[in-house]
């Protein structure tokens, strides 16, 4: 009889260990990655900087500018010349978003602008903040 029940428990720990192995493989969520390059449309092959902003839109600064990718087509951000002299180096280095949902991007040269999402353009004019160092920090 003793027999009997220790090799009952056994089988029974044993099919509560797999079966707990397998609900903890099965449980891990899918995780997919799909890589995109400047033939998928991305400005730049160099990325400096990388947010998700609360619409779910990935930005990715590059050497070369700002890209937008909203899950099926990347848009090129760029500063135009006539309108925003001011933009010495398209690189972005650091993006955030603030809590009316605006986009700001701080170039190589130390320039934050504000992005405008309607025209695929920085607005003229840069916050300029001589010797002091600017992060935007993206707090969820």
């Amino acid at each position: 009889m003793d027999r009997l029940y220790t090799r009952c428990c056994r089988i029974v720990l044993g099919v509560g260990l797999w079966a707990a192995a397998g609900q903890g493989v099965q449980g891990q969520p899918e995780c997919t990655f799909e890589h995109y390059s400047v033939n998928d449309g991305l400005s730049q092959h160099t990325v400096s900087a990388i947010f998700q902003d609360s619409r779910d839109v990935m930005w990715f600064g590059t050497f070369n500018g700002l890209n937008s990718f909203d899950g099926h087509r990347f848009r090129h951000y760029r500063p135009v010349a006539e309108r925003n002299p001011d933009v010495t180096n398209p690189r972005v280095d650091e993006i955030g978003e603030d809590a009316y949902g605006k986009i700001w991007v701080r170039t190589y040269d130390g320039k934050v602008y504000q992005v405008d999402r309607a025209s695929w353009e920085y607005p003229a004019g840069a916050c300029e903040t001589p010797g002091v160092s600017i992060s935007i920090i993206a707090i969820r």
